[in-house]
Formats: C-alpha cells, structure tokens, sequence
C-alpha cells in the first residue's frame, strides 16, 4: 500500500471517528441529558447571542424561531404524534411491579426523549434563524472578498511559474471544513463547538469563509 492509499484509509477512518462521535454525541442529547441543563443551555446561548447583534434583527431572529415552533408543535401538533411513538401507553389498571418496574424504568430514556426533543428543535430552529441573520450581515463583505479574489485571478492568468496548487488545495480543504461545521453547527442541536462561546460561531465561520472563497478564488487558475 502506497503512502496516497495510507492517506486515503486514513482520512477515511478519522471521517468515520468524528461522524460516529458526532452521533454518539446526538443520542446522548437526546436520550440521557438532563432536560433542566439543557434548557439552561440552550437559553444560555440564545442570551449570549443577543450581545452580538442588532437588537432589532435579534429579535426578529426569536419572532421567527418561536413562530416556526409553535406552527410545527402546536399547529401541526407533532407533540402528539412523537409522545405516542416514544411513550408507553398508560396501564393504571396493573401496578408496576416485577418486570412491569424494570420495563417503566428501561422506558426512562423515552421519557427523557419526549421531553429533550423539542427543545432541541427549538434550538436548531433558532440557529437557522440566527446564522441567515448574521450571513445578510456578512454578505457585503463576502461578495467584496469574491469579487477581489477573482480579479485576482484575472490578474495571475499571464504570471508563469509560482505554481501555487497547494494553496489552492489547502484552501479547497479549508473551505470544506467550514462547510462540514457549519452543517454541523445546524443540524446537531446543542453541538457546543466551543464551549460557551458557541454564539461567536455564526460571525467567525462566515467571515473564515469569506476569506478562504477569497483566497480559493485567487488561486484558482493554478489548475487550469
């Protein structure tokens, strides 16, 4: 096996380690935490949020989260439906004893569930909400960034030499890995990336995408 398969297995294997990590990580969300620290969690960040932006665009961001909620658990009901596929249905008629006991305790997770879920969507909600408010806020600059980095390409066309394709593979990986955070950042609810700073995310990915589709731009015409 070459060193480019080693590399490749590599890779692949570390993909696999975080996308399980990231799993494992969901599940306990939703199956084991304590739904008291998450709701502190959650409103902890949703606070720490509103430090950093706009009052006004702030608020919208809430208007249109709590909006959104209340249309999918309260309009379209889906409390019902997910409380009868993870609840047990009650049997008041037969005291849990036995193996009854140890089923209700087993079913505990379930409960926990019920209860964690929409919180956890509340949150994912909210941080579509709060990263669209905050990409119209860095748009200016990414498109000022885009337009530089493809005159800059313009201009590298007739240099010779200066062959830069790492570069350009470096920011190719750089802007990926942005991408796969960001993803994560919006469908894994409570995904502290930095641990109490996670309300920075939205600002610093963007503007570190900003940059590396300015510098991938750039470089761009070192493959052709």
């Amino acid at each position: 096996m070459d060193g480019k398969d080693m590399s490749a297995q590599r890779m692949t294997m570390i993909r696999f380690g975080l996308g399980l990590g990231l799993l494992i990580y969901f599940l306990f969300n939703v199956y084991l935490e304590d739904t008291n620290k998450l709701y502190k969690d959650i409103t902890a960040e949703v606070n720490a949020s509103k430090l950093l932006m706009d009052v006004e665009k702030w608020q919208k961001v809430t208007r249109n989260t709590e909006k959104t909620f209340n249309y999918l658990f309260v309009e379209l009901n889906i409390t019902a439906y997910m409380n009868k596929t993870l609840l047990p249905e009650d049997d008041k008629t037969k005291p849990a004893r036995g193996m009854n006991l140890a089923a209700n305790k087993f079913m505990s997770p379930s409960y926990t569930a019920a209860r964690n879920i929409p919180l956890m969507v509340y949150q994912a909600i909210y941080r579509w909400y709060l990263l669209a408010g905050w990409f119209f806020t860095f748009l200016p600059l990414m498109i000022a960034l885009a337009l530089d980095g493809y005159y800059q390409w313009k201009m590298k066309r007739f240099v010779f030499g200066d062959v830069t394709i790492q570069l350009y593979r470096l920011w190719f990986r750089s802007l990926s890995i942005i991408g796969i955070l960001i993803i994560a950042y919006l469908v894994i609810p409570n995904l502290n990336l930095f641990y109490g700073l996670t309300q920075y995310f939205p600002p610093l990915a963007l503007a570190l995408l900003a940059i590396a589709i300015n510098r991938l731009l750039a470089h761009y015409q070192k493959l052709m």
